[in-house]
């Protein structure tokens, strides 16, 4: 099975296997894999039109008109030039899977309406070197690099993956960077970001074997699902200090990943997140309220079946979401919050003294004024019995003495 198609359905499987586990954050719509599952996909299949090189849909575009969408190319040709139209109806944009997988095309020309793009279109083009678009294109233009961008220049849309620099640096100004982008150019070691960026789509880097660290630019408050997945190199991973959710299977099989530092915003982590890493323990912020299934201490086997880690550790707070996460899903947990130890015994002695209570003071009054009689008795006994010693003493040195003349 295709890498993006079976590591979505793992996800898609583990949502339907743990929907009675009441996490609504997952099960809500498959919006949040962003990829249909092989059933769904086969349906959509049924009800495309075949005509020419490609297989199309239908749909009502913003102005209500009918419009195409390519959703597969089924040609031969190694350079592309998107049509204008298609049995009569313009087309506005590219599916999922337009051209997925296809390593022979080298060149791909994009047409003047042109405006959507698909999750994968271009997902595994690794031959394809160039792109193109239309003057006429309102929306799109490339830039230095031949990848396609807004003209605005605020996002990034596709990349060329046959050009697999080792190293990338995003234009200063970018805001967004399409679902794919980057996806399994296998050469890339290092991406630079600017501040700018704000959102990551879906498998941005999906793939991407030999990067092995990444510094993610402060602004981006979530990483997208299956982001990171399969990028068996990385290694190092510096998240933004402001982020809040770290999506479905963003680190899947990042194989070579052994640690990684949580900030304390981060608030919810998706189902497999860090499935198939070479993690043995982690430590949770506290701030964390939602744990996907499987996102810690499990990796997937030949069978894309769900194996637990049987010595992987989560170290969290009592009462935390991390802690019910352990207990759902057998994983060993440790608690970070520390016992009481002398020094604080010392101090809580010292501050309850500071503030005695009533009944308190008065039995400390009543302790010290029997040890004061006590102690008076004492005395009073001891100068009595001083005085008798003093006069046997008397007695004692008369005998002598008259013994003493005697002799």
């Amino acid at each position: 099975m295709k890498f993006t198609k079976r590591i979505a359905s793992l996800v898609m499987a583990v949502s339907a296997a743990v929907s009675f586990l009441a996490l609504p954050a997952y099960a809500e719509e498959s919006a949040l894999i962003d990829e249909p599952a092989e059933e769904e996909s086969a349906a959509e299949e049924e009800s495309y039109i075949t005509s020419g090189d490609y297989k199309y849909s239908v749909q009502t575009g913003d102005d209500g008109n009918e419009v195409a969408f390519l959703e597969e190319y089924i040609g031969s040709d190694t350079k592309i030039e998107i049509p204008e139209e298609i049995d009569g109806y313009t087309v506005t944009g590219l599916g999922d899977y337009t051209f997925y997988l296809n390593d022979k095309i080298t060149e791909v020309t994009i047409s003047e309406n042109l405006a959507d793009f698909g999750y994968f279109p271009f997902y595994g083009c690794t031959s394809l070197t160039e792109f193109k678009v239309n003057d006429k294109n309102e929306i799109y233009t490339t830039d230095s690099d031949g990848a396609i961008v807004g003209r605005d220049g605020l996002a990034i849309m596709a990349y060329p993956t046959g050009k697999n620099p080792e190293k990338y640096t995003v234009a200063d100004g970018i805001v967004a960077i399409n679902a794919s982008t980057f996806a399994m150019c296998s050469n890339l070691k290092e991406i630079t970001f600017p501040e700018s960026v704000e959102f990551i789509g879906n498998f941005a880097f999906a793939e991407c074997t030999s990067l092995e660290s990444i510094v993610l630019p402060e602004n981006l408050s979530a990483l997208s699902n299956f982001m990171f997945s399969g990028c068996t190199a990385l290694k190092d991973v510096t998240l933004p200090e402001n982020l809040q959710k770290i999506g479905n299977a963003s680190f899947y099989k990042c194989e070579s990943l052994e640690l990684i530092d949580f900030p304390v915003t981060l608030s919810e982590i998706g189902q497999a997140a860090f499935c198939s890493t070479g993690m043995t323990s982690v430590t949770i912020p506290a701030t964390v309220s939602l744990i996907g299934y499987s996102a810690f201490g499990f990796h997937t086997d030949d069978n894309d079946q769900i194996v637990a880690d049987e010595n992987f550790v989560v170290m969290g707070y009592n009462g935390s979401y991390a802690q019910t996460y352990c207990k759902e899903n057998e994983v060993s947990f440790v608690s970070l919050d520390e016992p009481e130890d002398d020094s604080s015994l010392t101090e809580k002695n010292s501050s309850e003294e500071k503030g005695l209570k009533p009944g308190v003071i008065a039995g400390i009054c009543v302790a010290a004024a029997a040890v004061i009689i006590i102690v008076v008795v004492i005395l009073v006994n001891h100068g009595k019995n001083k005085d008798e010693d003093d006069e046997d003493g008397e007695d004692e040195s008369d005998e002598y003495d008259d013994t003493e003349d005697e002799e």
